[in-house]
């Protein structure tokens, strides 16, 4: 018998063994190929990063461009109007000057009339009788004041025609000094005319030149958001990998912990009927002996089922180890199954397991831990221990620590207190 448990026991590690040799080679290359994505990963993200920053940049620069094309076509337009204006005034001075041409023609022509009758008066003075016309003006002078009176006549009337004369004369020097200062005036504007068709010209080249740069920056900027959205449409599929990479490690786990879970309940098990076996030989030696023999599964050598024998039984165990769902005191048990067996060897209880919650139905109830007990059962939430009297617990605490008397009652939140004794 013992040696079927032995080889049920080796079966069930050397399975247990490859299984987990199995999961754990395959979690390894999950892990390390998680790894390698997680470092392409990073390397997307910075180069999304970087891509982001170099796209701000660059519409910072595309903001700035605008605002400046902005003001020059401000400047293009105040250059329009400026040629317009100076456009109209040429035309102003253009209809100055073709009126004072007029002007001009009317009094050259007044002086040229003014000068040809003045001739011909004169011509006529002197074809009718040159000096004998003076002797006809004397000899037909009926008196010397009447002589008088005709010379003054005809030196007035010279006089007249010269001052007339001379007066067309000085209108047409100012007509002409102000068609001269028109034509400069023309002149200089026309050539302001030229300038400013010049300057918006450059101006024109100079939009033309920014729109250009702003068609190259706008297209590059679209380049980018092209290239983030790819980087991110990446990061999100390196994310969907490692995601499924995950949750095959945690399915690996998952299968590895229910493996490790059915060796364990298969040692439990093997060990369980090692302990009856056991026991069922202790059993058969002490009726045949009256000799103390060590502490076993089911033996007690306190006495009186009292609370503190039953602390004392439980202490005898401090040091073994634990095995979920185990149930033998030497060879690996769990938490329920050592109150369990505890109580059940001292003779506080007799009926069959319960889990760790079932305990807190069983027995007398305990309002609180201050009227706690040593031997108290105390229920916690998936957790049962063996209240000492002084404020700890003996219990299976776990695979890393085994069955122990190191922590205090309180250490959870207690669900309930139950008493045997």
């Amino acid at each position: 018998m013992k040696r079927r448990v032995i080889s049920l026991i080796l079966a069930t590690v050397m399975v247990f063994g490859s299984v987990q040799t199995a999961f754990a080679d395959r979690k390894d290359d999950l892990r390390n190929a998680q790894a390698a994505e997680q470092n392409q990963l990073g390397d997307t993200y910075d180069a999304l990063n970087e891509l982001s920053e170099q796209q701000a940049y660059l519409q910072g620069q595309i903001s700035d461009t605008n605002a400046e094309l902005v003001d020059l076509m401000i400047q293009i337009s105040q250059a329009e109007a400026d040629i317009e204006a100076t456009r109209q005034e040429i035309e102003a001075t253009q209809g100055a000057i073709e009126i004072t041409l007029q002007q001009l023609a009317e009094e050259e022509a007044k002086r040229d009339k003014q000068y040809a009758d003045m001739t011909n008066r004169i011509q006529y003075i002197y074809e009718n009788g040159g000096v004998g016309g003076w002797a006809t003006i004397i000899l037909k002078a009926d008196s010397f004041a009447n002589l008088l009176n005709r010379a003054e006549y005809t030196t007035q009337l010279e006089n007249a025609d010269r001052s007339a004369l001379e007066a067309y004369e000085a209108t047409i020097v100012n007509i002409n000094a102000a068609k001269d200062q028109l034509t400069a005036q023309k002149a200089a504007l026309e050539e302001q005319k030229a300038i400013l068709e010049a300057q918006e010209a450059a101006l024109e080249q100079d939009r033309a030149n920014m729109e250009a740069l702003l068609a190259q920056m706008e297209a590059q900027n679209q380049d980018y958001a092209n290239q983030i959205a790819e980087a991110r449409n990446q990061a999100a599929a390196i994310e969907a990998l490692i995601a499924e990479q995950q949750a095959e490690i945690d399915r690996i786990e998952a299968e590895e912990e229910a493996a490790r879970r059915a060796a364990a309940e298969a040692a439990a098990r093997a060990a369980a009927e090692e302990a009856a076996r056991a026991a069922a030989a202790q059993s058969a030696a002490s009726s045949s002996s009256s000799s103390s023999s060590a502490p076993a599964e089911v033996s007690y050598s306190g006495g009186g089922g009292s609370g503190q024998s039953i602390v004392d039984f439980a202490c005898q165990y401090v040091g073994y180890p634990y095995v979920w769902g185990g149930n033998s005191l030497t060879g690996g048990i769990d938490c329920s199954h050592f109150v369990w067996q505890v109580l059940r060897a001292t003779g506080a209880y007799s009926g069959g397991y319960r889990t760790s919650g079932g305990w807190a139905s069983l027995g007398s109830p305990v309002s609180s831990l201050s009227a706690a007990q040593a031997g108290d059962v105390i229920v916690y939430a998936g957790h049962v221990a063996i209240y000492d009297g002084c404020g700890g617990i003996v219990e299976a605490k776990g695979a890393a620590w085994g069955i122990t008397h190191d922590r205090r009652a309180d250490c959870k939140a207690i669900v309930a207190i139950r008493r045997f004794v």
